[in-house]
């Protein structure tokens, strides 16, 4: 359960967070949620899919990590197994506190206490950040973070805009992932979705205009690139 409190040097001076997630701080887990201004940098890596959100059953952009609960093919004792970590990874565990009427730049820091990434011990750890120096500043982490937290909050609604356009012209349709893994093994994974590519070449010239116009055919484009990243995370897996 979260437990998020508004950041504050008097009340947070002394907290420490892991910068990047592991295998014992939550980083378990075998896709991540992202946003379509992510999806340049992405494709080169990851595979993105469409996914339900299993209590709403709204569709959300997600970057595939691993194959089954539990599994993140990108942790590894030495660090992120890419060159680019998701924005959503990178801002834990820290929110922004809108009001009713706030922009994503207008909201306030919060952290979750609850979250594995706050540092419970003493010890001294590489990836270890603090937020706040002895006088009571931001450190330039926690600057980092908070730069990065309206990107990820203004990407969130652009990406429910873009998939909202997607649904409106009948493209996001079921895709099943048949893999077989190198030791032989075959399986089936379902509840996953992608483009109808072929859908999305029928698209009228107005309407092909108007996605080109607001970045939604090269973000089109980019998802469906990113399903060749799926050998790549296979091999991660064999490792």
């Amino acid at each position: 359960m979260s437990n998020v409190e508004l950041l504050n040097p008097k009340q947070h001076q002394s907290i420490r967070v892991f910068a990047t997630p592991s295998a014992t701080t939550g980083g378990n887990i075998h896709f991540v949620p992202v946003v379509a201004d992510e999806l340049r940098a992405l494709c080169t890596e990851y595979p993105v899919f469409f996914m339900k959100d299993e209590n709403t059953g709204q569709f959300g952009l997600n970057a595939l990590l691993g194959f089954q609960p539990g599994e993140n093919c990108f942790l590894s004792p030495d660090g992120w197994r890419a060159h680019y970590m998701p924005l959503h990874l990178r801002c834990q565990p820290f929110k922004v506190a809108l009001k009713s009427g706030d922009k994503p730049h207008q909201g306030a820091v919060a952290i979750d206490m609850a979250s594995p990434r706050i540092v419970k011990d003493t010890q001294q750890h590489e990836t270890v950040e603090s937020l706040f120096n002895t006088q009571g500043a931001p450190t330039d982490y926690l600057q980092h973070i908070t730069a990065l937290l309206p990107k990820l909050m203004s990407g969130i609604e652009a990406t429910q805009g873009f998939i909202e356009q997607l649904l409106t012209h009948k493209l996001i349709t079921p895709r099943a992932l048949d893999i077989k893994f190198p030791d032989g093994e075959q399986k089936r994974f379902t509840g996953f979705y992608s483009l109808d590519e072929q859908a999305l070449q029928a698209l009228s010239g107005k309407q092909l205009e108007d996605f080109h116009k607001k970045g939604f055919l090269q973000a089109s484009h980019l998802i469906l690139a990113s399903g060749n990243n799926l050998q790549s995370l296979i091999d991660k897996r064999a490792r």
